[in-house]
C-alpha cells in the first residue's frame, strides 16, 4: 500500500501536531516515522519497497499518509512524488515567515547547528542568519517552493493550512483535513 496523502511542510508550522492528530484518527494510517524523507534521498531507484514498508499494515484504512517537512524545499521530491503518486493529496502547513524563521532558529540551536560547525555556533539570531541563510530563510520562501510543486500537481491536490488557524481553530483545521480525504 502507498499513501493517499503526504504532508510536505513547512517546518515549525504545526506539522507535528497534525501528524499526531491524524495518527489518532481511526480511519487514518500514518507512517510510524514522521519524517521518512524518502523522496528527497539521493537515489530512490529500486528502493520503492523501502517506502512501501512505511505503510505495512495500512490495508483497510480510508487514508494513509506521512509528513516530511523537507519535501517542501526539495528540488527532487515534487517530480519524484508526481511520478510515483500522481493522484496524491498534499498538505502544506505554513506560518508567518518571520515567526517561522525565528522558531526554526531556536529549533536548530537546540538540535542541529552543532552538527554543521561545532566550532562556529551562532551566538545570536542575527549571526545565525549570516552563517545559515539556506537553513533558516529558505524554508520560509513559501511562494517559490509552492510554484515548483504547482508545476507537478494541480492546485486541487494541495491543501494549504495556516499555523494561526491551527493554533486558534484546531477543530476546524482537522475537519478541513478529514474532509479533504474524501474530496
Amino acid at each position: 500500500m502507498l499513501p493517499t496523502f503526504i504532508g510536505i511542510g513547512a517546518p515549525k508550522a504545526g506539522t507535528t501536531w497534525l501528524y499526531r492528530c491524524l495518527r489518532e484518527h481511526p480511519d487514518v494510517f500514518m507512517a510510524l516515522v514522521k519524517e521518512t524523507r524518502f523522496f528527497d534521498y539521493g537515489t530512490i531507484d529500486g528502493r520503492m519497497a523501502e517506502y512501501h514498508a512505511h505503510f505495512t499494515g495500512s490495508h483497510g484504512y480510508a487514508a494513509r499518509g506521512e509528513f516530511s517537512t523537507r519535501y517542501l524545499t526539495s528540488y527532487r521530491a515534487p517530480e519524484r512524488i508526481q511520478h510515483y503518486l500522481p493522484e496524491i493529496r498534499l498538505i502544506v502547513a505554513v506560518r508567518n515567515p518571520m515567526e517561522q524563521v525565528y522558531s526554526h532558529y531556536w529549533h536548530l540551536l537546540r538540535q542541529n547547528f552543532h552538527q554543521w560547525h561545532p566550532d562556529r555556533l551562532p551566538c545570536s539570531f542575527e549571526t545565525a542568519l549570516d552563517h545559515y541563510p539556506d537553513a533558516l530563510l529558505e524554508p520560509a520562501s513559501y511562494d517559490k517552493h509552492l510554484q515548483r510543486w504547482r508545476q507537478h500537481f494541480h492546485a486541487s491536490q494541495l491543501l494549504i493550512l495556516f499555523y494561526d488557524d491551527i493554533c486558534h481553530q484546531p477543530r476546524d483545521v482537522l475537519k478541513t483535513v478529514y474532509e479533504s480525504f474524501s474530496a
